[in-house]
């Protein structure tokens, strides 16, 4: 089966995988760094080996993807976006080539046994439990990977993985670093705070904000006042429920498929029987066995004598469910239990014959036949209905595999028209109304692939029709742009009520910290307390004791601060991320400790906790030190490595 991955690769588009994969390797940024189809040019060159255009441009498109795939409807993507992915991708190749190269130099291997065993244990390959070799086709085909790129940047993960695991899983801490960490982080301190909202200011802000200032913010500001981006497209579908509504069959042609596949309609032979089961155990030494097969033996000795097989299959089988009913089992055909059983059964000529003990999968099994039901045809007029959807779904299928290459091909090679696949399919041109890059809640623009495709550089400024776009397993679509509508700035009637409130809030705030600032002045110079300053100015003061790092009786900005200030009776004050500005005085600390009844338990789950960190840190040491080592060299433009993550110390350079 792993074999047949191999060497097949068709299959229906999915891109769930990418995210499993991401969880089932632990790893950020392992693409295709073996493609099938390598460019002559280069971005890059790490340690002598290329980094291609074409593998820039498939990694890309896969972060891109993923991102679609993450946001769903909230997905947008600037030109700003656009580059920053691509200096993104880029650089994952870069690291990706960079670890593997130092993971083979350090003597590790994988394989082939390891990768499919791997491959085996994904649950997104998996139906029903078991690997299935058409969802791994389905599933893959979305991540733009062809099988043997799949395969091998799974190696190249499990590769990266073993250096990985090396650095995490030899982490070690002291007895004294795991009471330090007890002691930080189970700390906790008295806090009282007073806050006083932005929104006291706002009605004064409002008589202070000029026409000119609106004016003046609209223009520094237009990019935030743009009307989406948006386009309507015209498409072509292919769907396999189409092609059957087309489908027709007469008798004669339905006959001639009953007769071509008579064994599919054709009941096969059926045994009953009962048994009495002894279950010979795996680590069943020969002398355990030979006293079993000695035991049944006996048995079988008892009902010569005469014994009632029903009697004794209560008595001395081992198979509970079946000994309740006398040993009778369900009615079986032939490949649906253990050979020998079955070979036992084949060779009983007559009801009531009973077998000699034989051995089995099972165990040991003496068998008597109950029954026999003949194999038996069934008439055509019995099965017409399950043999005409039979040859509904396969001439169906062909004819939509058919069609699907054709639609591919006549769309590629007419790329400014949809007319002629239309014609030469008798397909009916589709239209959409616009949409923006979030796609629609309903319809063929609310799936991300169609609107992925749409606002593709190919389809929307080269003009081209789309790549065959998988919706379902059961229908295909091809696009093209019908009317593009390019953002355009809003007038400023429509966006004067939004620019007066931000600059409304943005006053108020800044009156709030303003006072703010002062009182904290006046309470750090000791000249009022916390409380007079509450009763002063009308603010509510609040004071939380004992308070933990995650509490959430306190604002978090606020909690996250009092445990950054030092200790004793320090204040400190802060501008909210709503706009209020916060006084805080921590009163006291409290230092951690374990919980008495669970100390065996916090202990260890600290210790856990501080070892996978530290090995983490190592890892993250012996990656940089790796990127300090390495000789990178970029060949692409300057705008496309700007702000990489990539060590600026690294032995590299820029043509």
């Amino acid at each position: 089966m792993l074999q047949n991955i191999r060497e097949k690769s068709q299959g229906v588009l999915a891109w769930t995988i990418v995210i499993l994969l991401i969880a089932t390797f632990a790893l950020w940024g392992v693409h295709s760094y073996i493609a099938s189809n390598r460019s002559i040019t280069s971005v890059a060159v790490v340690n002598g080996e290329p980094i291609t255009v074409s593998q820039l441009n498939t990694s890309y498109q896969r972060l891109r993807q993923q991102q679609q795939m993450q946001l769903g409807a909230n997905f947008s993507l600037t030109k700003e976006a656009e580059a920053l992915l691509k200096k993104q991708a880029l650089s994952q190749l870069v690291l990706s080539q960079v670890m593997l190269d130092a993971a083979k130099k350090a003597g590790y291997r994988v394989t082939r046994s390891q990768v499919d065993q791997a491959l085996l244990k994904i649950p997104a390959f998996q139906q029903d439990g078991q690997f299935s070799i058409e969802r791994f086709h389905d599933v893959l085909s979305g991540m733009i990977y062809t099988q043997d790129q799949f395969l091998a940047d799974m190696r190249g993960s499990m590769l990266i993985n073993q250096a990985q695991g090396g650095y995490i899983n030899s982490a070690f801490v002291l007895p004294n670093e795991v009471n330090e960490a007890v002691r930080l982080v189970n700390q906790k301190r008295d806090v009282s705070y007073l806050i006083i909202p932005a929104s006291r200011f706002s009605q004064k802000a409002v008589h202070q904000i000029k026409p000119s200032e609106i004016q003046d913010y609209y223009k520094a500001h237009q990019s935030e006042y743009q009307s989406p981006e948006q386009l309507s497209i015209s498409y072509l579908t292919l769907s396999l429920k189409a092609i059957k509504s087309t489908l027709h069959f007469d008798k004669t042609k339905l006959e001639q498929y009953y007769e071509t596949n008579i064994q599919s309609y054709t009941e096969p032979q059926q045994w009953h029987v009962a048994a009495i089961f002894l279950k010979i155990p795996q680590d069943a030494s020969h002398s355990d066995i030979a006293k079993i097969q000695q035991r049944a033996q006996s048995i079988w000795d008892e009902l010569k004598n005469k014994g009632d097989f029903g009697t004794l299959a209560e008595k001395y089988s081992e198979d509970v469910v079946s000994a309740k009913n006398k040993g009778e089992l369900n009615w079986f055909s032939a490949g649906t239990l253990d050979p020998a059983f079955e070979k036992a059964v084949a060779n009983l000529q007559n009801s009531g014959d009973v077998s000699n003990p034989v051995k089995t999968g099972y165990g040991m099994s003496i068998i008597k036949l109950l029954g026999v039901k003949k194999a038996r045809v069934q008439p055509f007029d019995e099965v017409k209905t399950q043999v005409e959807s039979a040859l509904l779904d396969r001439q169906a299928e062909q004819i939509f595999s058919e069609d699907s290459d054709k639609l591919q091909n006549l769309t590629y090679a007419n790329p400014e028209s949809l007319e002629v696949a239309a014609r030469a399919l008798n397909l009916e041109i589709q239209s959409t109304n616009l949409f923006g890059r979030n796609g629609t809640k309903s319809g063929i623009t609310s799936h991300p692939k169609v609107v992925a495709a749409a606002f593709s550089h190919d389809v929307l400024f080269q003009g081209n029709n789309s790549d065959l776009i998988q919706i379902d397993p059961n229908s295909v679509v091809v696009l093209r742009i019908k009317e593009h509508k390019p953002s355009a700035i809003l007038p400023l009637a429509d966006v004067e009520s939004t620019i007066q409130m931000k600059l409304r809030n943005s006053i108020a705030q800044k009156e709030a910290e303003s006072q703010g600032e002062m009182v904290l002045s006046q309470l750090q110079n000791h000249k009022m307390s916390l409380a007079e300053i509450s009763k002063k100015y009308s603010l509510s003061l609040q004071s939380e004791k004992n308070a933990g790092r995650y509490d959430t009786k306190v604002d978090a900005a606020i909690l996250n601060q009092a445990f950054k200030m030092p200790y004793p009776s320090s204040t400190k004050g802060m501008v909210l991320p709503s706009g209020d500005f916060a006084i805080i005085s921590l009163n006291a600390v409290h230092q951690g400790e374990f919980d008495k009844d669970k100390m065996d338990i916090q202990s260890r789950v600290f210790k856990e906790e501080l070892e996978s960190n530290y090995g983490h840190l190592d890892y993250q040491f012996y990656v940089r030190d790796l990127m300090k080592k390495s000789k990178i060299k970029f060949n692409q433009e300057p705008s496309t490595q700007d702000n990489m993550d990539i060590d600026s110390d690294s032995d590299s350079s820029s043509s």
